[in-house]
């Protein structure tokens, strides 16, 4: 056997081990997709890792306090706004668009997608340009 006819079995034995990998043979089966939520699993109170809170009802209306309306980029603070406004929650378009909460506020439209695993609920708010993006993940707090 040649030098070069056992390089060309190395690289065949890497391209295969390589193949099989991507193919899930270890056990992966790629990510894991958004939670699909209900209307009722919305309803509750939110807080962000921002420190913004959001109020969600059975209604259809909601209160938020400290949630950011716009993000003007590196080194500057967030619009922050109180107030409350109406609810509705979109359906997930697959590999397009997961599910979103859609707040009108203002007569501004938010949308926070539904992200998470499980149980684990979480809306991520995502302000600005996305390169330099304002972020807020929204899990639900426990009813006291």
């Amino acid at each position: 056997m040649s030098i070069g006819s056992r390089g060309f079995g190395a690289v065949g034995a890497i391209a295969a081990l390589l193949t099989t990998s991507a193919c899930g043979f270890f056990g992966s089966t790629g990510p894991t997709p958004p939670p699909q939520v209900t209307e009722e699993q919305l309803v509750g109170h939110w807080r962000g890792d921002c420190g913004a809170t959001m109020d969600v009802r059975g209604d259809h209306s909601f209160t938020v306090k400290d949630f950011a309306v716009e993000f003007k980029g590196a080194g500057t603070e967030p619009q922050l706004v109180s107030g409350d406004g109406t609810w509705r929650l979109s359906r997930a378009i697959e590999n397009v668009r997961p599910q979103e909460l859609v707040l009108d506020l203002k007569d501004r439209i938010h949308r926070l997608p539904v992200g998470g695993e499980g149980e684990n609920v979480v809306l991520d708010q995502v302000v600005g340009d996305p390169d330099y993006a304002y972020e807020c993940a929204f899990k639900a707090e426990p009813a006291t």
